[in-house]
């Protein structure tokens, strides 16, 4: 099964899932509200509610956590050892590499163009080749992405639970429409 077919089978899935829970709903506070409370009504209810909004805070729990990760994965430590790359003990030509390093790293998390420091001691501002800056476009592009789908789960899960609600409500109105009057 390709990876397209998977994706939108499980769509699919999660969808008849979240239908089936909301019915339950439905149907569960509609009981409550025309027959009174019960056992297998309450079961109802119960099940519909838990598949229904716990699906709605794993989504809120997902776009947190992308967005906390959005948040604390750009900060990147100096690596510049104390009193620069010219006081350093290291041997000239790891010193250079090091200092390169350092800058295409910054410059691949944070885009800022560093100085690096060559095997002669002389700092010079440190240019990115063409696949750094396609690799910067990326990352870029993948925090653009990452944001949007931290969005697109948050509207998602706010909207699940006003759904619920609605569904809440609907069912109540008609079971009070539809309840039995009491015998005397």
């Amino acid at each position: 099964m390709s990876p397209e077919l998977l994706g939108w089978s499980l769509t699919l899935l999660e969808a008849a899932v979240i239908a089936v829970a909301l019915v339950c709903v439905f149907e569960g506070t509609r009981r409550i509200a025309a027959q009174g409370f019960g056992r297998w009504t309450a079961l109802l209810l119960a099940i519909g509610l838990l598949v229904a909004v716990g699906q709605a805070g794993s989504d809120l729990y997902v776009s947190s956590r992308l967005r906390l990760l959005l948040t604390t994965f750009p900060a990147v430590a100096p690596a510049e050892p104390p009193g620069g790359w010219e006081k350093s003990t290291l041997p000239p030509a790891e010193r250079a590499s090091r200092s390169l390093e350092s800058a295409r790293l910054t410059f691949q998390v944070t885009g800022r163009i560093g100085e690096i420091v060559d095997a002669a001691g002389a700092r010079q501002p440190y240019v990115p080749t063409q696949d750094e800056l396609r690799s910067r476009e990326q990352m870029v592009l993948g925090f653009d992405r990452t944001e949007a789908n931290a969005t697109r789960l948050s509207a998602q899960a706010w909207r699940e639970l006003v759904t619920v609600f609605v569904f809440m409500g609907a069912g109540w109105i008609l079971g009070r429409r539809t309840r039995r009057p009491a015998s005397r």
